[in-house]
């Protein structure tokens, strides 16, 4: 691996501005009705795939998702549109009852895109035959999937209570209150999370007969006659070889800081990640010229947020040590130059060089 001169400086500096910080403003805890299910018209319900989830209103008010499996692995869905602003500490609490096999109970908190969520789960669920509240805090609650990179939960516009199939079978999952808490924030910052992700994957061709050889390769390539044409052409073993584009090894650190500094009323939030890739080839016909060494990339962050969470700006850099990478690389068209040629074109990543900007972010009520 390469190092570039300055990019440990860079990351030091950085990181130095983590050590500044003040005390957090607390907050009276307090407790909000969300919905009382005295109107319930707000509320859908759905179902995967030859799943049957129904909606009904129980006796004593509740509002209850009748679902039956059918004998397929699914989920059924009880859902609503409630946009929200959460507080800094916060805690969602939900009172159920119900009757059924043990089934995966989710709860799910969607942006207003729609394609970020966030969850909490409790596998094989008992559904308690008399009204039980649940709590949800804020530290239960994760991010599941999306394409956003803020991965802190601030905002939400859809609630969803999610029976995935575990046992299976019938039953019912019913509602009667949901409250948010508002809960008192601790006066010393929250410390810094780190988190850490590898991969080791052994991509490789079990079996290529007859493979193409690369422009202008001799070893292991074979001249092959059709005996029925006439013609030839050049072939190689790929059994053993990588596949194109599989690096072994892949590493991500990512380091990330809350503060709340005592000149400042907004809340500060410091980024730092670094992902790291092993050497791969492009090709699968093992073209070396076409095979992109190890290399890594350090994104830097920092996301200033209003007191009252509409307002955010963010200043990044990415790609700080201005590593250039590829992600392809072709050579089809070596033909052009015929013989022996091995020509090699290359598509640079968007990121291929150091850039940074300002971004800022409004959130509407």
């Amino acid at each position: 691996m390469i190092r570039r001169r300055g990019a440990p400086v860079a990351f030091a500096a950085f990181l130095a501005l983590l050590v500044v910080a003040g005390p957090n403003a607390s907050a009276a805890p307090a407790m909000r009705v969300l919905d009382d299910f005295s109107d319930v018209s707000a509320w859908r319900a759905s179902a995967s795939d030859d799943v049957s989830a129904k909606l009904r209103r129980d006796g004593d008010g509740s509002l209850c998702l009748d679902f039956d499996f059918g004998g397929v692995s699914g989920y059924a869905v009880l859902r609503r549109e409630l946009a929200l602003g959460l507080p800094q500490d916060y805690a969602f609490h939900v009172r159920v009852k119900g009757s059924g096999p043990r089934n995966d109970l989710q709860f799910k908190l969607l942006d207003a895109s729609g394609d970020n969520v966030w969850w909490a789960t409790l596998p094989a669920f008992v559904l308690p035959a008399q009204p039980t509240d649940l709590r949800f805090k804020r530290r239960h609650i994760s991010f599941a999937w999306g394409p956003t990179q803020d991965r802190e939960l601030r905002r939400t516009h859809t609630i969803e209570f999610v029976l995935a199939a575990g046992a299976g079978g019938r039953g019912s999952f019913c509602l009667q209150r949901l409250a948010l808490e508002e809960r008192a924030t601790e006066a010393a910052p929250r410390p810094p999370r780190v988190t850490a992700s590898a991969a080791f994957i052994d991509a490789k061709f079990i079996r290529y007969d007859g493979a193409p050889c690369y422009p202008g390769q001799s070893d292991g390539c074979m001249t092959v006659v059709d005996p029925a044409s006439g013609t030839s052409s050049t072939q190689q073993n790929l059994a053993g070889k990588p596949m194109p584009d599989s690096p072994k090894v892949k590493l991500t650190l990512a380091l990330e800081h809350e503060l709340q500094p005592g000149f400042m009323p907004w809340g500060l939030r410091m980024n730092v990640q670094y992902a790291w890739r092993s050497a791969a080839n492009f090709q699968a016909d093992q073209n070396p010229q076409t095979r992109q060494g190890a290399f890594g990339l350090l994104n830097l962050g920092a996301t200033a947020t209003s007191p009252n969470g509409r307002h955010a700006l963010t200043l990044f850099v990415n790609n700080a040590t201005n590593k250039f990478y590829l992600v392809n690389a072709e050579d089809f068209f070596s033909g052009l130059w015929g013989g022996t040629s091995n020509a090699v074109i290359g598509q640079p990543a968007r990121d291929a060089r150091r850039y940074g900007g300002i971004r800022y972010a409004f959130n509407f009520d």
